[in-house]
């Protein structure tokens, strides 16, 4: 099995570089981003999850209606430093969905307790920590399959159980995809699945100098992105593997 996640808000860049841009412009390279993303998924007819910030579901409903109305996964992405918006944050995202949210990802400086996790009935907590370019190859010593604590189910990220590289966006953007795929198969082969996670503007071309990128993130953007990723979902379907939501395939 492999799960496919993505994570998606606006476009983020440097806060020297915040007066170039306008949220809507920065929004756009989120959704353009995802509508390339859905026309491969759907033509390939492999499922996904979206981690979808409420902030930016607001202002962008149409393209989050689109994605729920496809039957992809609809989960939440949790940005803030506190849980004092965690509830709207919810209920803003279910209502523009029209999907009850099971699931969260949310960043590690928000101190996010199972107890507030269980008072607004999330299942399960797929959340990761961000790596900067020294630990993005750097195996991970924490654990890398699903467990449950305290009634919720983590779901970390994978990581490849012979080369001891973890699946971050930053790995298939980086890797060559022949050594990517090798990594999925044998993750696959020992954890019976594979839980894997990229942006939507990793798709885009956002290597002016103006978007602030460092020179290591600007790699493999764009078409060049979009065609890998094309190929591996044909991978994937060449190998006969099936693929899920998360909520289908754990719950």
């Amino acid at each position: 099995m492999i799960l496919l996640t993505f994570n998606l808000r606006s476009f983020q860049v440097p806060t020297e570089k915040q007066g170039l841009f306008t949220m809507k412009e920065l929004d756009e390279v989120s959704v353009k981003g995802v509508q390339g993303l859905l026309r491969i998924l759907e033509n390939a007819e492999i499922q996904a999850t979206f981690f979808i910030e409420s902030h930016f579901a607001e202002r962008n409903p149409e393209l989050i209606k689109s994605i729920a109305a496809k039957n992809f996964g609809i989960a939440h992405w949790y940005t803030e430093e506190n849980t004092d918006q965690l509830a709207e944050s919810k209920k803003i995202l279910q209502e523009i969905s029209g999907k009850k949210i099971f699931g969260i990802r949310y960043a590690p400086h928000c101190d996010v307790s199972a107890d507030d996790l269980k008072k607004l009935d999330y299942v399960y907590d797929a959340s990761f920590e961000p790596r900067d370019i020294s630990q993005y190859l750097k195996k991970i010593t924490r654990k890398t399959t699903q467990y449950v604590k305290d009634d919720i189910m983590y779901l970390p990220v994978s990581q490849s159980p012979m080369t001891r590289l973890p699946f971050s966006d930053f790995s298939f953007q980086f890797l060559p995809l022949r050594y990517y795929e090798g990594m999925v198969l044998e993750t696959v082969n020992q954890d019976e699945y594979t839980l894997l996670y990229y942006y939507p503007w990793q798709f885009m071309n956002v290597k002016s100098p103006d978007y602030g990128l460092p020179f290591y993130r600007k790699y493999n953007l764009g078409d060049k992105m979009y065609h890998k990723f094309s190929e591996f979902l044909k991978w994937i379907n060449e190998n006969d593997f099936a693929t899920a939501t998360l909520k289908e395939y754990f719950f």
